[in-house]
C-alpha cells in the first residue's frame, strides 16, 4: 500500500493501481513529523474505470479459469465454451452469452492483466503459403 500525501488529499494506491482519494487532516507541520517517508517521484496511478470490466476466457478440460490471479471454478460440462467473465469491485459475474453460469466472490485486487487472451485450439488452423489454394473441407 502507497500513500501520497498532497495538501488537500491522501491517495491510497496499491501495485499502481489508485484504490482510494481521500480528505487530508493532516497540517504541514504534521507531515514534516512523519518517518519513513520519501519525496514523490512518478506521478498518480490512473483511477479504475468507472463501469465494470470484462473479460473473455475458454473454459479448459478441467473446467477452471483464472482471473486476476484467482481460480474460478465454472465446470467441466462448460468446456471448450468461451465465457465472459464481469469485473467487479467485489466479485466475479460469469456469463456464457446471457446466461449466467455462476458468481464468485472476488478476494484478488490485482488488476487484469490480460484482457482477452483466448488461443486458437489444436487443429483448428491450417498453415497455409501464398498463392495456395484452400484445402476441401472434409
Amino acid at each position: 500500500m502507497t500513500l501520497r500525501i498532497d495538501s488537500g488529499l491522501i491517495y491510497a494506491s496499491f501495485d499502481n493501481v489508485l484504490l482510494a482519494t481521500l480528505p487530508n487532516p493532516l497540517d504541514a507541520s504534521q507531515v514534516a513529523a512523519l518517518t519513513g517517508t520519501r519525496e514523490a517521484t512518478g506521478t498518480l496511478p490512473a483511477p479504475p474505470p468507472a463501469e465494470p470490466q470484462s473479460v473473455q476466457r475458454r473454459v479448459p478440460k478441467d473446467g477452471r479459469i483464472v482471473v486476476t490471479g484467482q481460480l474460478l471454478k465454472v465446470g467441466r460440462t462448460h468446456a471448450g465454451t468461451i465465457v465472459t467473465v464481469v469485473v467487479e469491485d467485489n466479485y466475479f459475474r460469469v456469463l456464457d452469452g446471457i446466461i449466467e453460469l455462476g458468481v464468485y466472490a472476488r478476494t484478488s485486487t490485482k488488476p487484469i492483466q490480460k484482457p482477452t487472451p483466448i488461443a486458437p485450439k489444436a487443429g483448428n488452423h491450417v498453415s497455409m503459403t501464398i498463392g495456395q489454394r484452400c484445402p476441401e473441407p472434409l
